[in-house]
C-alpha cells in the first residue's frame, strides 16, 4: 500500500456511520478517479489488488442506527496487566451490543459499544471497568447518524439484508433474491440512500497490508482550538491518515485518527508534527495489534424488524 491506496480507502469511508447520508459515488472509480486526479483505470487496477492481497475481504452495508434504537460510542480502557489482555477481551466480547474492540500494543484496549439509553450505556460501562479494570475509561467518539423520517418497509429491510455482506452485489440479483424488479430495488435503494437509511464500508484486513504500521493518533485539543487546528492536522497528516472522527465541538478533545506509516520513527515525526499545530495540548499514538468485530447481532436486529412487519401484517 501507498499514499494512493490511502486515499482510495479514505473517499470510500471505513466507519459506518456519519451526521449525513453517505454518498454512494465513493464506490465508483469514475467518482474515486475524479477525486484523486487519476485515471479510472488505475484506480480500478489498485482496488482490485487490495481485494485480491485480502486487504479488502467484501463490502457490507449497515442500516442507521436510529432505526434499531441505539447510539454508539467508543471509550479506551486501560488494562492493569497487559499479559491478561487476551483473556479481557474474551471476557468482554459477550456483553451485548458490542461493535467493535480495538487492541493495542501495551495496556490500551478501545471498545466500540452501542446502548439504548444513557442508563444502559452507564450500566456497560460498569460492566467494563470491572472486567477490563479501568474505572475511569476516556470518552473518545460517538457514532452519530443522520435523522430519520419515516420506518422502513418490508421490501426495504429485505433489500439491505440481501445486501448485508455483498454491498456492491449487481442489483439484478438482489432483485431476484427479494422476487421484485430491478427497477423497482432502484428505486428502493436510492430513496434510502438519499436519506441517510444505510452506510457501506468495505470490510478491511489491515494486517495484509504488507511493509505500513497501522496506528491511531489520539489527539487531545485545548480551549484554543478550532477548524483551522482540524485542518491543520489534515493538512500535516495527508499522506498517511485513513480515516479521522470529527470532535463534537471545536473544544472538545480526544480526536481519533488511523494512520498508516513506514516505521516507528514515521509514527514519532507525525505525532511530533502534529502536536507543533496551534490548539493541541497533546497527541498519543497507539499502535493496534488487533481489530475484532462484533456486530453479528446487527443480523438478528434486522431479521426481528422483518419478521415484527410480518407479524404485523398477518394480524
Amino acid at each position: 500500500m501507498d499514499a494512493v491506496d490511502i486515499k482510495i480507502l479514505r473517499i470510500m469511508g471505513l466507519r459506518p456511520y456519519s451526521h449525513e447520508p453517505q454518498n454512494i459515488k465513493v464506490f465508483k472509480p469514475s467518482y474515486i478517479a475524479e477525486k484523486i486526479g487519476l485515471d479510472q483505470k488505475t484506480i480500478k487496477t489498485r482496488i482490485k489488488r487490495m481485494e485480491k492481497a485480502g486487504i479488502i475481504s467484501f463490502y457490507q452495508i449497515y442500516p442507521n442506527y436510529r432505526y434499531l434504537n441505539v447510539n454508539g460510542a467508543g471509550y479506551l480502557f486501560q488494562v492493569k496487566d497487559e499479559v491478561q489482555k487476551p483473556k479481557v477481551i474474551k471476557l468482554i466480547e459477550n456483553i451485548a451490543g458490542l461493535t467493535e474492540v480495538h487492541n493495542f500494543l501495551g495496556k490500551d484496549l478501545c471498545v466500540d459499544l452501542t446502548y439504548h439509553t444513557n442508563n444502559d450505556l452507564s450500566k456497560k460501562l460498569h460492566i467494563l471497568s470491572e472486567f477490563i479494570g479501568d474505572a475511569k475509561p476516556t470518552p473518545f467518539y460517538h457514532r452519530y447518524m443522520p435523522a430519520i423520517n419515516r420506518k422502513l418497509s418490508l421490501l426495504d429491510w429485505r433489500i439491505l439484508k440481501a445486501l448485508r455482506y455483498n454491498a456492491l452485489r449487481p442489483l439484478d440479483k438482489v432483485a431476484a433474491q427479494v422476487k421484485v424488479s430491478l427497477k423497482t430495488v432502484k428505486r428502493r435503494l436510492e430513496r434510502m440512500g438519499r436519506e441517510g437509511s444505510f452506510f457501506i464500508n468495505p470490510a478491511l484486513d489491515l494486517s495484509k497490508a504488507k511493509g505500513l504500521i497501522l496506528f491511531e493518533l489520539l489527539i487531545y485539543t485545548n480551549q484554543h482550538a478550532d477548524n483551522i487546528t482540524i485542518q491543520s492536522i489534515l493538512n500535516t497528516t495527508e499522506n498517511h491518515y485513513v480515516y479521522h472522527y470529527l470532535p463534537a465541538s471545536q473544544t472538545l478533545g480526544n480526536f481519533d485518527m488511523i494512520l498508516f506509516a513506514e516505521s516507528a520513527a514515521d509514527i514519532g515525526q507525525l505525532r511530533q508534527a502534529v502536536c507543533k499545530i496551534k490548539g493541541v495540548e497533546k497527541a498519543n499514538a497507539l499502535i493496534l495489534q488487533g481489530w475484532s468485530d462484533f456486530t453479528g447481532w446487527i443480523d438478528s436486529a434486522m431479521q426481528e424488524k422483518i419478521d415484527a412487519i410480518v407479524q404485523n401484517t398477518e394480524n
